[in-house]
């Protein structure tokens, strides 16, 4: 059985995502795997922990520092933004420049970023990846973060469960037509 059937899957209403399996829901999490290992959440419930007091005030915490939301309207503006564009708008259009610079060119742009750490990977990793990812970019690194912050979301109480499966599983869908394996996404 493949890990990314190809068949494609219309969005779903809340009524279906409350009668998705089991197994779809387990799928549609370990899409943000990469981020619940690295914050040593939990991949087999919703929020990645219990929403205990004390796990609530670390998800808020998290989120609000790392993300600046602190209420459900800023959750659901980033989630927009993210749905629209997210990342993955600007590195396209950092792509397309630095992809069309001669090595000179190029060099100059590494030397004026050089002071500047984030700046002087953002290049270097355009650079490198913008080519080998092709037309997917990074959309699955901003639709696994969409889902991440779905999960999170619901610890802090900014989204109800059934809120945050209905904006997870048309997101978990897109990751699914897009990538051919879990190495690819």
């Amino acid at each position: 059985r493949q890990a990314f059937p190809t068949e494609q899957t219309p969005a779903l209403d809340a009524k279906e995502v409350s009668s998705s399996n089991a197994t779809q829901k387990a799928w549609a999490l370990a899409t943000s795997a990469v981020l619940t290992e690295r914050n040593g959440g939990r991949h087999d419930i919703l929020g990645g922990v219990a929403p205990t007091e004390e796990n609530i005030s670390k998800v808020k915490q998290v989120l609000t520092e790392w993300w600046g939301i602190s209420s459900r309207n800023e959750l659901l503006h980033t989630l927009e933004r993210i749905e629209v564009g997210g990342h993955r708008e600007g590195f396209e259009r950092a792509g397309v420049i630095i992809s069309s610079l001669g090595s000179i060119q190029y060099e100059a742009l590494l030397t004026k970023t050089q002071g500047n750490e984030e700046a002087y990977n953002q290049v270097v990793t355009v650079k490198t990846y913008y080519k080998k990812l092709g037309t997917k970019g990074i959309l699955g690194w901003d639709f696994s973060r969409y889902i991440s912050l779905c999960r999170w979301g619901y610890v802090a109480g900014y989204l109800t469960e059934e809120e945050a499966w209905v904006r997870i599983m048309p997101v978990a869908r897109k990751l699914q037509q897009n990538f051919d394996s879990w190495k690819e996404l």
